[in-house]
């Protein structure tokens, strides 16, 4: 009889650690998905914020009337990499006025050669800046 109750008190102790134990796995499970929600919540916080500096920067840019100086200013700093390693070694992308660009090239023989290759550059150049910005390239 004694033996018999021990057993009975030994399930009902187990089960009760079983509930208990699941009942701290619930417990804590909640709240790992609190501080999960909290953290999503934050970070998409900052997303926010960010873009929203960014389009206030995009704004501003347009408002002072920056955005045709700085898409002319792309053409100069994506030059090199358009035209890639070998022309980027002998050429200099100087200036760029009224859609013109002034671009410096080492010798007459590569400059005979770029102005066969002047609207494929003209092209790609525009391509990247996402808009027609240069009209024409004046080497020299």
């Amino acid at each position: 009889m004694v033996l018999k109750g021990l057993i009975m008190n030994g399930s009902e102790l187990f089960n009760r650690f079983d509930s208990i134990s699941e009942e701290s796995n619930k417990q804590i499970s909640k709240k790992r998905t609190k501080y999960i929600k909290k953290d999503d919540i934050l970070s998409e916080k900052r997303i926010s914020k960010i873009q929203d500096v960014g389009s206030l920067f995009n704004k501003l840019i347009d408002e002072l009337g920056l955005r045709s100086r700085i898409d002319l200013c792309q053409a100069l700093l994506l030059w090199d990499q358009v035209v890639g390693e070998g022309i980027a070694g002998v050429t200099y992308a100087k200036s760029i006025d009224n859609g013109k660009l002034l671009v410096k090239v080492k010798d007459a023989s590569w400059r005979n050669e770029l102005s066969y290759l002047k609207l494929e550059i003209i092209e790609n150049l525009n391509d990247r800046i996402g808009k027609k910005v240069v009209i024409d390239i004046i080497f020299y």
